[in-house]
């Protein structure tokens, strides 16, 4: 193993991470890691579009001349910002496209066999029909595998609901590893256990 390697994720993780949380921190970790977040953004839109409603309600004694308002503003800013939200790539679609670039649309096997995981779970995640997102760990195999650039990884991250959170230790090593180009997956599993961390791959 890399000891100066491991010396520089010392650092790192000295400068990145961060153990103590409150509560509302906390919260809002659960919700990203649980991939809830999207669910409360959803809330929070209609929330804003109602108080917008709520803040265009004429008076009682407003003046007849005055046009009246249109009872489905409401609705159309709620409509307006579901659609910015749809407008962002589905998670299926920026897999794809990874996929493509990084040349293994022709060829899957090869990816999900890289990072040892099951056809089946792959063909879930990655069908434009479906609708079931990944779970964490699964989509940091795939930003290893596909060996993504942080923003890239970042995008990828986003669009199936997570973000690399600064309060987990496993999260800030992955990091650490798609910064500096490490994607043998024996590799990235010794630093996690070096670090207490269970191994995302299978250690062969």
């Amino acid at each position: 193993m890399n000891s100066e390697e491991i010396a520089k994720i010392k650092q790192y993780l000295a400068d990145n991470y961060k153990e103590n949380i409150g509560l509302g921190e906390q919260v809002l970790d659960f919700l990203t890691d649980n991939n809830l977040k999207n669910i409360f953004t959803d809330i929070g839109a209609s929330m804003f579009a109602s108080m917008m409603g709520a803040a265009h309600i004429p008076s009682s004694n407003h003046s007849p001349s005055e046009p009246k308002e249109d009872k489905t503003d409401k609705d159309k800013l709620l409509s307006w910002i579901k659609q910015q939200m749809d407008e962002n790539k589905s998670f299926q679609k920026l897999l794809l496209e990874f996929m493509k670039k990084q040349g293994y649309e022709e060829q899957p096997s090869k990816l999900y066999n890289k990072i040892d995981l099951d056809r089946r779970v792959f063909s879930r995640i990655a069908s434009i029909a479906s609708e079931q997102q990944p779970d964490k760990k699964t989509v940091f195999k795939l930003i290893i595998g596909l060996e993504l650039e942080l923003g890239d990884a970042e995008d990828l991250l986003g669009a199936a609901g997570f973000d690399f959170n600064c309060h987990k230790r496993f999260d800030m090593i992955l990091k650490y590893c798609i910064e500096h180009h490490i994607y043998q997956t024996v590799t990235v599993d010794e630093y996690l256990v070096e670090f207490d961390e269970k191994a995302l791959f299978s250690i062969k």
